[in-house]
């Protein structure tokens, strides 16, 4: 079971191993990892489409954020990843293996400074954060990159790109579907006399 005080500042920071790229690469990323990443987020950003149209209050990117959550859990638990939940069975915002926190978030998202953040931010846990942000196409209908960060201050010192060209057989069509050049037909407007003013 893993700690829910997972991101707070740890006096046994100076224990945790240094951050080797190479292994990380070798024991996180592989090819089953990248596809449940992408496939996760490319159903909750759907969901998430879907559900801001019935709703006014919410955003998209708070929407995509619980739902990627929910799908990760399902494409990652098979692969050793632990997902959390609190006493009251809420979900948390991180999930882990290894030595390694996996925390979610908009690419570019800007956030609240608390000392969470910054214990993120620096790096100043009992082990290596690593951040999965995504990015939309320029519509914004779909996920069109998932970054794989560890950031340590303003510096990224590791960085590994998950695009839908990678594979794994999942379908890369757009949300909704835009009419081609030649299929544009010009509205016909008829009124019969009497309905006319």
């Amino acid at each position: 079971m893993v700690r829910t005080d997972i991101l707070s500042n740890s006096l046994f920071d100076e224990f945790k191993p240094p951050f080797e790229a190479s292994d990380f690469q070798d024991e996180i990323i592989s090819p089953e990892f990248q596809r449940g990443i992408f496939v996760a987020h490319q159903k909750g950003f759907g969901d998430a489409l879907q559900l801001k149209g019935k709703c006014t209050s919410i955003t998209t990117a708070g929407i995509t954020h619980d739902c990627t959550y929910y799908y990760l859990e399902s494409e990652l638990s098979p692969l050793g990843f632990e997902f959390v939940s609190d006493s009251a069975g809420n979900k948390r915002s991180f999930f882990t293996k290894g030595d390694y926190i996996f925390i979610l978030k908009k690419k570019d998202a800007p956030t609240n400074p608390t000392g969470i953040s910054r214990n993120i931010r620096e790096q100043n846990v009992s082990k290596h954060v690593i951040t999965i942000s995504y990015e939309t196409d320029p519509l914004g209908i779909e996920v069109a990159r998932i970054f794989v960060q560890y950031l340590r201050g303003n510096a990224v010192e590791y960085s590994f790109t998950i695009t839908p060209e990678d594979g794994w057989g999942i379908s890369h069509t757009p949300s909704t579907i835009l009419p081609t050049e030649g299929e544009h037909v010009k509205p016909k407007l008829k009124i019969k006399k009497n309905d006319a003013i």
